[in-house]
C-alpha cells in the first residue's frame, strides 16, 4: 500500500479541504508546529460544516486510510480527538444501522472497545465487513502471542478456556475472509498456537492429572500460575505459595514475594 500522506497529496478531492491540504502538505514537509496550526484551523472549520458535509469528509479520508500505509502520520491526535471522534459518535446516534461508522472507529481510533465496535460493524454488515474482520483476527491473534510469547521458557502467559476460545471465535471469523490467500495464512497462525495450546494441555495433565483446576495466582506479581488438583483445592482461597506454580509445567514452591 501508499504512504497515506502520498496517497492524499495526489488525491483530486483534497482540493475541495485547502486547510487539510495546507496541514499535510506541511505535514509531509516535517514541519510539524505550522502543520499543527493548518489543522487547528481546518478542525474549527470542519466543526461549522452540517452533518451531511462531515459525513463526506470521514468518508472521503477513510476510504484513503483503508488502502495507506503510515496512517499515523494523518490520524494525529487533535483531528481525532476534536473532530473524528464526535463525528462518528454522532454519526451512529443518528443512523445506528450504518456499519461504516462503528468500523473506522473500531480499526482507525483509540479505544479500550474496539471489539465492541468492530462486532457491531458485523453485526450490521455482515461479510462485506472484511476489514472489520481481518482486525478482529489480528486483535485476537496478538492476544495469543502474548499469551504464548515465553513459551520456550516453559512460561505461559495466558488462560487456557480464554485462548481456546479465541482459537474457536477466530476460526469463525477466518472462514468469513473472502481472500483466499489471507485465509490461508490465517489458518496457519492459529494451527500454530493451538498445537501450543494443546501441548500446554498434555503436558498440565502429565503433571497433575486431568482433575486440575488453572487460574492465575493473583498473591504473585510475577504472574504466575496456580495449577493445583481438583480434589486439594475447594477454591476459598489462594494461598501465596501454591502448591504448583510458575512455569506451568514446573512443581515445586512459588518463591515470589507476594503482592503487597
Amino acid at each position: 500500500m501508499i504512504d497515506v500522506l502520498t496517497h492524499i497529496l495526489k488525491n483530486d478531492r483534497l482540493d475541495e479541504y485547502p486547510l487539510f491540504k495546507k496541514f499535510c502538505s506541511l505535514k509531509e514537509k516535517g514541519l510539524r508546529k505550522e502543520s499543527l496550526k493548518a489543522l487547528f484551523s481546518f478542525i474549527d472549520e470542519a466543526k461549522t460544516w452540517d452533518n451531511h458535509a462531515q459525513q463526506n469528509f470521514a468518508c472521503w479520508l477513510f476510504a484513503l486510510l483503508e488502502t495507506s500505509d503510515d496512517i499515523h502520520h494523518i490520524l494525529v491526535h487533535p483531528l481525532e480527538m476534536d473532530l473524528l471522534k464526535p463525528l462518528l459518535e454522532a454519526w451512529m446516534k443518528s443512523n445506528p444501522e450504518d456499519p461504516r461508522p462503528y468500523r473506522w472507529y473500531g480499526v482507525f481510533l483509540n479505544t479500550e472497545n474496539r471489539i465492541d465496535y468492530l462486532n457491531n460493524a458485523l453485526r450490521l454488515g455482515g461479510s462485506n465487513e472484511q476489514l472489520s474482520l481481518l482486525t478482529l483476527i489480528d486483535i485476537h491473534l496478538n492476544a495469543l502471542w502474548y499469551s504464548f510469547h515465553h513459551i520456550s521458557e516453559d512460561l505461559y502467559l495466558g488462560d487456557i478456556k480464554e485462548d481456546q476460545a479465541l482459537l474457536t471465535k477466530s476460526r469463525q471469523l477466518n472462514n468469513k475472509i473472502e481472500c483466499q490467500q489471507t485465509r490461508k495464512s490465517n489458518k496457519e497462525q492459529l494451527n500454530y498456537y493451538q498445537d501450543l495450546l494443546n501441548g500446554v494441555k498434555i503436558r498440565a495433565e502429565a503433571i497433575l492429572g486431568s482433575n486440575l483446576i488453572i487460574t492465575k495466582n493473583s498473591n504473585c506479581k510475577h504472574f504466575c500460575f496456580l495449577i493445583v488438583r481438583g480434589d486439594r483445592f475447594d477454591g476459598s482461597k489462594i494461598p501465596s505459595c501454591p502448591y504448583f506454580v510458575g512455569h506451568m509445567f514446573y512443581t515445586g514452591i512459588c518463591d515470589h514475594p507476594a503482592s503487597s
